[in-house]
């Protein structure tokens, strides 16, 4: 159910941005708040203040011995700064108060430095420390609560070399101390050190903001630097200090330029601000005038070089330019139950800067005032559904969004003003198919919810570098629209967590690359009371559990997830420290650029991060109290006590790292923050464990089949094969096997001298070595060793559990004894169950591989395309896609009676093979993943398996199987494997869509979920297709099923996918870019490069009136569509109401307008019109009021989207050899475009 309109917020033009600039300006001069920080920005008041400022000094010494020129010159300074857009000054030395009153005159802050001598061992003498605490404290005293000061600096680039000489502890101990010196001063006030590459190391989090002199020239190398830093600052803002260039040597102009891109790249990158190096090219240095240098915008005698204008060019587009081509954006809301938040987050929507975006709100069957809140806002498009969990609304979302980049934000978040600016921004720099950005914790939620966001097991982006992610979480993340739909977006089973995880994976399995932008920052509030974060966190315990399941190779045989890249966030649990972080330095400490590197933790010292620790902890626990029966064992104790001692001692230094957005008012209430955030450590591994536990992931966990140790030898025995194949691909199907025995299987690295790694569990594991003999005529001899693994701390385990209970008999002490041998007993157990479980599938694994090889199965001789070339097959997904051949096949191309009968000359068919009849062996029958799956939800034998259509490399098509005997009264049950995405289509269409129908159909049997895929058992139909002589039946059940779906639909919001015209936009212009790839490859013929050109002109005209296509299919309803809609999908079956129609292969079901389906009806009939006006139109005109014209406007748009369905799918195989077949298959559609575009005339029908 859709409520309120889509709505655009109008385009801003360049002229509100200097209209913007002059209010901030003006704000600036007048009395009111301070500068203050809001995340990763400085803020006055309620509004952004966005810091453009330069450097002014040092200059000689004036008469009155101040160091800074007369007021004269000031005036005329600041004047022509404020003119040029430049809102700050940044100074060197303490500033009179004459400079501050004149600084406020003209609206301009001040950066107020506070200079003492940071160049000289400063820390040798006590005395002279204390006296730069006391300056400092003296010179933030004189300033302290004048309007115009911005911040103060405690320091300015502290020399290497004398940092080298302290130690860098001993430094960052002093530069707190004058931080505590000068807030004691000016409480308000916001305090920064200015910090330099080569000490980038320094660890100062009590800064209020990070500032930093850079100076790179190149404005990549800068932008990259600049990612660098906003991960060093983490959630405060970041201030560039200083950037310049020198118009000495580089050029005037080259200054410019330079300069321009600095400042444009710097905002980009999401920093506060700014300050460009310098004024003026007046400059004094320990009372001499620099004469070398000229950093300037204006030269000494104030004359404006050309760097000024541009400078100020730059400025008036800050953080971005307003005339800037940005990508729209849909932002998706999903909530449940989130009236307490979601008018936040709508109110900061509302208050995005963005030109170019649309608010989805998915009401995931709220029953709170939610919907109510939304329709307070018109602009917002109300989407609502049943509750079906977080998954299924975000892929509504996406579904109906118009955006080509999605963003997603939480009910109880709200973004800053330029959330969507940067996140566009990190898109259009980078092939990144995903961006987030950080999520920060609101100050005001209250001391819980402060304490929190510095717990862990918050939402925190995992880092593989400085701008690319492993994972961003889903309170704060964008994706390409394209890019969703390719895998069919989220995964329904996480119904609460865990969908961004598995998103975030199974896009980078599928090739894309996630970005991260700092700058794209949003405010997300944490749990408030104990007891909802304890939910929580026993929810991201169940969310674990499900990917584990999904994922097992990225678990370890505890069940503990190893991330590739770095967490960065508050609350983020680290390990006990073990030896010395080392700085990274160069030689004699001359690297430019100097990081700090800490050293890797220990395992030992990890091992008490994991949930599974408080399992170890009980265990050791249990070992204690057999002591009351044999004393011994009370040694255990202090084992013990270390055991408790270690995530207690964790805890407490992650309290003692805890960052609070107020400072606390009194020793005691720091203290019960600590004790509150310290709790929460603790806390938080417990429920993540009882999640764990409750949803199976366990280190006990099973999987797979245990087999018997007697199999082991005929599972090795030689492999004899007729038919070539590389030996990877015969390892990847070994692989792909093994995982479907749900064994847990790991690919040796570069150093192991192992193929495959096959975890039964905990306890045992299997290492497999393959060998592939070449005799020659493409026939092999395949040799295999397995050989079994016991790990190391089980077998311990169980020597010293046995040899403790045959010492507790021999005392006498029965009690341990038996408790020890049982311990020892479950063990050995479990090490032989797991040896089992890995032997097992490797077991099947190889008998299907020698099955396989014995029907003589093989993708390519090695004298053809090679082994690894191929790309799709034979067939392909070009005549693929949801079956047998794809919508090209019933569209426009060479099947169906439709081409002869309008005289069209058919062109030349290759024979396509037809299903291999033949059943399964019969000693393959049991262990056929058809016949396992199926037993899986019946106990009725299957006698024989059938293959319809197996699976081929490289195809999109579902596998299909002929389960014999296996149904009813002996009948047949057909076994459908599908991937995930396809399989739950399919089982909504089966299990929630068509009963609710009054359409026949066939039954669903069952459903067996897989780790990526799925089986599903249906009825077998028979084999009897419609044709020309049932256009009737086949355009009566196709107008009943759109009438019923559409009348269902508006209630029931089954997560299916979209299949709205614009998707076949998208489609369209993914398969053009594929034919403009193919016409730069010298392989394709002439006439081939001819008439693809013509192609891809027809296709031009077609996206050139795609609004009026998207017009004449909305003329009718939306409702749901079959999407592929053929003969050879279809089946006839009398009943006692007549001839009926059932539909088979459901994989291309969405929503969107009954044109698809008509357009295919068009196509599969040689006289389709008075099927469409006659019994299509008697169905759907009664129920819907549609007129024939609607039905032909609906219809000739129909046809479009299947032609640009056959296209898209007849490109796929445009990048693989043979070309010149997928060229033919392309060149078909060319006059049905033609003929198309002739009925769309020059208007509108």
């Amino acid at each position: 159910m859709m409520d309120g309109a889509r709505t655009t917020p109008a385009p801003r033009a360049a002229s509100r941005r200097e209209a913007a600039i002059a209010d901030e300006l003006a704000r600036t001069s007048r009395p009111g708040p301070r500068p203050r920080v809001r995340g990763k920005f400085l803020v006055i008041g309620d509004h952004e203040l966005w810091v453009r400022g330069v450097t002014y000094g040092t200059f000689a010494g004036q008469t009155e011995g101040e160091d800074y020129p007369p007021d004269a010159v000031l005036e005329r300074d600041f004047a022509t700064m404020r003119a040029n857009g430049v809102n700050a000054v940044r100074c060197y030395t303490a500033p009179p108060r004459r400079l501050l009153d004149a600084a406020w005159r003209h609206g301009l802050r001040v950066m107020v430095g506070l200079a003492w001598e940071q160049h000289v061992a400063f820390l040798e003498d006590p005395g002279r420390a204390r006296d730069i605490a006391r300056r400092v404290g003296e010179g933030v005293r004189r300033c302290a609560g004048h309007p115009a000061v911005l911040c103060y600096v405690i320091g300015n680039e502290i020399p290497a070399s004398i940092v080298r000489w302290h130690g860098r502890r001993r430094v960052e101990r002093f530069l707190r101390r004058l931080y505590r010196a000068a807030k004691r001063e000016d409480p308000d006030g916001l305090v920064t050190y200015v910090n330099f590459p080569t000490t980038e190391y320094l660890n100062l989090p009590f800064l209020d903001l990070c500032c930093f002199n850079v100076y790179l020239e190149c404005d990549e190398q800068l932008a990259a630097y600049l990612a660098r830093l906003q991960n060093l600052a983490g959630d405060r803002p970041l201030l560039m200090a200083e950037i310049g260039l020198d118009s000495q040597r580089k050029g005037l102009d080259e200054q410019a330029r330079g300069l321009a891109g600095q400042v444009r790249t710097t905002f980009a990158a999401g920093c506060a601000g700014a300050f460009i190096f310098a004024w003026t090219d007046e400059w004094h240095r320990g009372g001499c005038e620099i004469e070398d240098w000229d950093f300037g915008l204006v030269t000494r005698d104030r004359q404006a070089k050309p760097a000024l204008a541009a400078v100020r060019r730059a400025l008036v587009e800050v953080p971005f330019a307003a005339d800037e081509a940005w990508p729209r954006i849909s932002v998706v809301v999903c909530s449940f139950n989130g009236a307490a938040t979601i008018r936040d987050t709508l109110r900061g929507l509302r208050r995005l800067e963005y030109p170019d975006y649309e608010v989805i709100v998915v009401d995931d069957g709220s029953t709170d005032a939610t919907p109510k809140i939304v329709a307070e806002y018109p602009e917002v498009w109300l989407i609502r559904t049943e509750n079906r969990g977080l998954s299924a609304a975000r892929n509504l979302g996406w579904q109906a969004a118009e955006g080509e980049i999605v963003a997603y934000i939480d009910d109880d978040a709200y973004p800053d003003p330029h959330w969507l600016h940067f996140l566009a921004h990190g898109f259009t720099t980078g092939d990144w198919v995903g961006v987030g950005g950080p999520n920060l914790a609101p100050p005001g939620d209250g001391p819980i919810a402060d304490c929190v966001a510095n717990a862990p097991g918050g939402p925190v982006q995992v880092l593989i570098s400085d701008v690319e992610a492993e994972h961003i979480p889903g309170c704060n993340m964008a994706f390409r629209r394209e890019a969703l739909a390719a895998i069919d977006g989220f995964d329904p089973r996480y119904r609460a967590a865990g969908d961004d995880v598995d998103l975030c994976w199974r896009l980078q399995e599928s090739g894309g690359r996630i970005g991260f932008h700092a700058g794209a920052m949003n405010w997300h509030h944490r749990r408030n009371s104990l007891i909802a974060y304890w939910r929580q966190q026993i929810g991201y315990g169940k969310a674990e559990a499900l990917l584990e399941d999904k994922w097992p190779e990225r678990y370890s045989a505890v069940g503990h997830l190893a991330w590739a890249g770095r967490l960065y966030g508050r609350g983020v649990q680290l390990a006990i420290p073990f030896g010395r972080a080392r700085v990274r330095g160069g030689v004699w400490g001359s690297a430019a650029y100097q990081s700090l590197y800490e050293p890797a933790p220990s395992g030992l010292l990890a091992l008490p991060l994991m949930p599974e620790w408080w399992l170890v902890i009980a265990a050791l626990a249990a070992l204690a109290l057999l002591g009351l029966s044999w004393p011994p064992l009370l040694l255990v104790v202090p084992a013990v006590c270390l055991a408790i001692a270690a995530p207690l001692t964790q805890a407490a230094i992650a309290a003692s790292r805890a960052r609070f957005p107020v400072a606390p008012r009194s020793r005691g209430e720091a203290l019960q923050r600590w004790l509150l955030t310290f709790c929460m450590h603790l806390v938080q591994p417990l429920a993540r464990l009882t999640g764990r536990i409750r949803h199976g992931l366990t280190p006990w966990r099973r999987r797979g089949r245990a087999s018997t140790l007697a199999r082991a030898r005929p599972a090795q025995e030689p492999i004899w094969a007729e038919s070539w194949e590389s030996p990877e691909r015969r390892l990847e199907r070994l692989e792909g096997a093994v995982r479907a025995q749900g064994v847990i299987v790991r690919r040796g690295g570069e150093l192991d001298d192992w193929d495959l790694e096959l975890r039964g569990g905990l306890c045992s594991y299997l290492r497999t070595v393959v060998a592939v003999e070449e005799h020659g005529q493409g026939k092999q001899l395949i040799r295999a060793a397995a050989r079994p693994r016991t790990a190391i701390l089980a077998r311990v385990s169980t020597l010293v559990s046995l040899a403790l209970a045959v010492a507790a008999a021999h005392g006498e002490a029965w009690i341990a004894a038996a408790a020890l041998l049982f311990a020892a007993l479950v063990f050995a157990r479990k090490i032989q169950r797991d040896h089992a479980v890995a032997l097992g599938g490797w077991v099947a694994a190889w008998d299907q591989l020698r099955s396989r090889s014995a029907r003589g199965v093989a993708v390519a001789q090695p004298d053809e395309t090679g082994p690894d070339e191929t790309g799709p097959d034979e067939t392909g997904p070009d005549e693929a896609g949801p079956d047998e051949t794809g919508p090209d096949e019933t569209g426009p191309d060479e099947t169906g009676p439709a081409q002869v009968a309008r005289g069209a000359e058919p062109e030349p068919r290759e024979p396509t093979p037809a299903a291999d009849p033949r059943p399964v062996a019969v000693a393959e029958q049991a262990r056929h993943p058809a016949a396992t799956a199926w037993a899986r939800i019946s106990a009725k034998p299957v006698r024989a398996v059938a293959p319809i259509r197996e699976p081929r490399p490289f195809s999109r098509n579902s596998a299909i199987y002929r389960l014999c005997g296996a149904g009813v009264s002996g009948g047949d049950v057909i076994a459908k494997h599908a991937s995930r995405p396809v399989f739950e289509i399919e089982r909504v269409a089966h299990e929630q869509v068509l009963p609710r129908l009054a359409v026949p159909r066939i039954q669903l049997y069952g459903a067996v979920e897989s780790n990526r895929d799925g089986w599903l058992f249906l009825e077998d139909a028979g084999e009897r297709a419609f044709d020309d002589d049932h256009g009737g039946v086949v355009a009566t059940w196709l107008g009943r099923f759109h009438v019923a779906a559409a009348a269902a639909s508006a209630t029931a919001g089954w997560p299916l996918p979209s299949q709205h015209a614009s998707r076949f936009r998208t489609r369209l212009e993914v398969a053009l870019e594929r034919v403009h790839d193919a016409l730069d490859q010298p392989r394709v013929a002439d006439e081939d490069r001819r008439k693809l050109r013509r192609l891809v002109s027809l296709s031009d005209a077609l996206l050139a009136r795609w609004a009026e296509l998207a017009g004449l299919a909305d003329a009718m309803p939306t409702t749901l569509v079959h999407g592929d809609l053929a003969a050879k999908n279809g089946r006839l079956r009398t009943s006692s109401a007549g001839l009926e129609l059932v539909m088979l292969d459901w994989e291309m079901a969405g929503y969107g307008s009954p044109a698809i389906d008509l357009g295919a009806l068009w196509y599969a009939y040689a006289d389709p019109r008075p099927l469409i006006l006659g019994p299509y139109a008697a169905e759907v005109g009664r129920a819907w009021g549609c007129s024939d014209a609607d039905i032909e406007r609906a219809t000739l748009a129909g046809r479009a989207l299947r032609i640009v369905a056959a296209i898209e799918w007849a490109s796929v195989s445009l990048p693989y050899p043979p070309v010149a077949r997928s060229v033919r298959k392309l060149r078909r559609h060319v006059g049905r475009l033609e003929q198309l575009m002739t009925d769309l005339g020059p208007g509108l029908p």
